[in-house]
């Protein structure tokens, strides 16, 4: 009765258990098809962590239900990864020495592999290879050691034969092993190294892939494992800053705010102050001098009055100032109705949390990795204005001689607006897309 009981709770939960367990690898393509780290954010729970590009990254999470039920037993059989690819290491403790058999059944209880060693008290790690597609039962009886757990395998057409083996046999007493053939004595480990990262079933996941000056950014609600495909696409402006790309739908942009003081050609772009930056008809950009300079400028990236977007040397070679064109086809990816997805799609365009925008940086999830800063501007009175409340980025069309186009996301509101006409001389921020 036991037994029937916990395969109906593996039979109900198998969907649940699969996607909230999953194993991410990563690869690049572009200029580099290995990826160096990755900066793995969950933007639904405020955590992150750092790994390398030849790691896995896997998925967990705190599964109750069967695995409480295992839990309560004294001795328990761990697995992982579970679920398993190719391969998954289990391990378990025995409190003495003893005759070990160990099985694997499957759904309907029948038996598939079997074997029989002497193993001696401590603790002993298996690779266990080779299984099918499916939900299985691991059982070890020993003495008065009884304990199973539930192995899920995702792969389909598995090559090879089904193999459970012993990682170190010098804890199996020679004289009464019973093994299929001796190969399975003689293998040698091949574990990928993986790192673990709780996670929630619905939780998006902001993944930036660098390799030398290349990083770029995806954003993914894993439900399945998979490999990340990083495009490595070079962005360099004219004072060699390299900026993290991101792709949506079929435009690239850039995923940071423009900070260059050079244009792409090498020359300087004129430094404006406070006595002559009002009412100027001439390029330039201004920065905020708020404590550490170069951590403002890195953060929220410089203001440009909008003659500098219109000499179209502002942006790195291959580059140019968004335009109201472009923007139509962001909207278009992701909306059939533009206009209505102008009320959601600050929020979907904005870091999450509050440590750039103030609270509350209403409707913030950054779906698609665009991560837009409150950067404020300068306006008539050449001071800053509305750093960390909003967000202001300009158009290159022109609208009259003295006015301009431009979008502005707010801190308490998951609207966007691009129909706000500014003076020319104000000091926005910048963002560049991919010429086509």
């Amino acid at each position: 009765m036991r037994k029937a009981i916990i395969f109906l709770i593996i039979i109900a939960n198998y969907n649940i258990m699969v996607a909230q367990d999953y194993l991410i690898s990563f690869e690049g393509i572009g200029a580099s098809n290995t990826v160096s780290d990755v900066l793995v954010e969950n933007l639904t729970q405020g955590t992150s962590l750092t790994m390398n590009g030849s790691e896995v990254l896997h998925l967990v999470n705190i599964i109750t239900g069967i695995e409480t039920l295992f839990s309560e037993q004294k001795n328990k059989i761990s697995l992982y990864p579970n679920p398993m690819i190719d391969h998954t290491k289990m391990q378990f403790v025995l409190s003495e020495d003893g005759n070990t058999m160990i099985g694997l059944l499957d759904i309907s209880g029948r038996i598939i592999y079997q074997k029989q060693e002497n193993l001696v008290r401590g603790q002993h790690t298996y690779r266990i290879q080779g299984v099918d597609q499916g939900i299985y039962i691991i059982t070890i009886q020993s003495g008065k050691n009884s304990f199973s757990n539930r192995l899920i395998s995702i792969r389909q057409n598995m090559s090879g034969d089904l193999k459970i083996l012993h990682e170190d046999v010098k804890s199996i007493k020679e004289e009464n092993v019973i093994l299929k053939n001796t190969e399975e004595n003689s293998y040698t480990k091949g574990i990928d190294n993986e790192i673990q990262m709780q996670y929630n079933d619905g939780d998006r996941l902001k993944l930036t892939g660098t390799i030398d000056t290349y990083s770029t950014v995806v954003v993914d609600v894993p439900e399945e494992s998979k490999t990340i495909t990083f495009n490595f696409i070079a962005c360099t402006d004219g004072d060699n800053n390299n900026y993290p790309i991101v792709e949506i739908g079929d435009q690239i942009w850039m995923a940071e705010n423009l900070k260059t003081s050079k244009y792409n050609d090498g020359t300087d772009i004129d430094l404006a102050n406070q006595g002559n930056w009002t009412g100027r008809l001439t390029p330039a950009y201004w920065w905020y001098y708020l404590g550490d300079e170069t951590e403002i400028k890195n953060t929220y990236g410089l203001l440009y009055n909008w003659w500098a977007t219109a000499t179209e040397k502002l942006c790195p070679s291959g580059w140019h100032v968004m335009s109201l064109s472009d923007y139509g086809v962001l909207l278009f990816n992701f909306s059939q109705f533009p206009s209505e997805y102008e009320y959601v799609g600050g929020g979907k365009l904005k870091e999450v949390g509050l440590m750039h925008w103030n609270s509350p940086n209403t409707g913030a999830t950054d779906e698609f990795g665009f991560t837009a800063l409150p950067g404020g501007r300068i306006g008539s009175n050449p001071t800053p204005e509305n750093i960390g409340t909003d967000g202001y980025w300009w158009f290159s069309d022109s609208y009259n001689e003295l006015f301009s186009h431009c979008l502005q996301i707010f801190y308490n509101s998951a609207e966007m607006t691009s129909g706000i006409y500014w003076p020319k001389y104000f000091g926005l921020s910048i963002r560049c897309i991919k010429d086509e």
